[in-house]
């Protein structure tokens, strides 16, 4: 009976604590990393701020985006699928050359960033749950438009939704 009456004042919701959505969110992360490891056939690396490196993506898990005091609110999947108007290259070369240059001289030449990869752009953000104009919940940086990745996502999005806001 309790838990009626918590879902009725929480218009409709059941209360999940925050552990456990946070839980339930890195299993879904793990999972696409699993998945494209499989797909690659490689290794996905941890940066020093946790994002994860493959040489054609990266991986980003920021559990309290969409956090919103005690709930979770996914956004429409639509409009959290991000262009940016940046090449590949500078956009991880600046920040991450040490770490991806390490990588490279321990796990192979594929790690590496290349010359041709200067000028791809633009890079495709892919983001399942919210997205704060900064980061996204679970997000996928695409060195090119990748219906693969697109799929995965988009599935994320859909456990999310049902998970948090109750859609089918």
């Amino acid at each position: 009976m309790w838990k009626k009456i918590l879902k009725n004042n929480s218009g409709g919701k059941t209360h999940i604590p925050y552990h456990t959505k946070v839980e339930f969110m890195n299993g879904l992360y793990r999972e696409l990393v699993d998945t494209i490891e499989r797909k690659e056939g490689l290794e996905g690396f941890e940066f020093s701020n946790g994002m994860i490196y493959f040489p054609n993506y990266i991986l980003s898990f920021n559990p309290n985006v969409g956090r919103h005091n005690d709930d979770f609110i996914s956004k429409p999947f639509k409009e959290i699928q991000i262009t940016l108007d940046v090449d590949w290259y500078d956009l991880w070369y600046r920040g991450f050359e040490d770490e991806i240059n390490e990588i490279a001289d321990n796990f192979g030449e594929e790690y590496r960033l290349k010359a041709e990869d200067q000028g791809v752009y633009p890079v495709y953000e892919y983001n399942a749950g919210s997205h704060n104009k900064e980061n996204g919940t679970i997000s996928v940086f695409s060195k090119t438009s990748n219906l693969f990745i697109e799929s995965l996502i988009k599935n994320i999005h859909k456990k999310i939704e049902v998970k948090f806001d109750g859609r089918d």
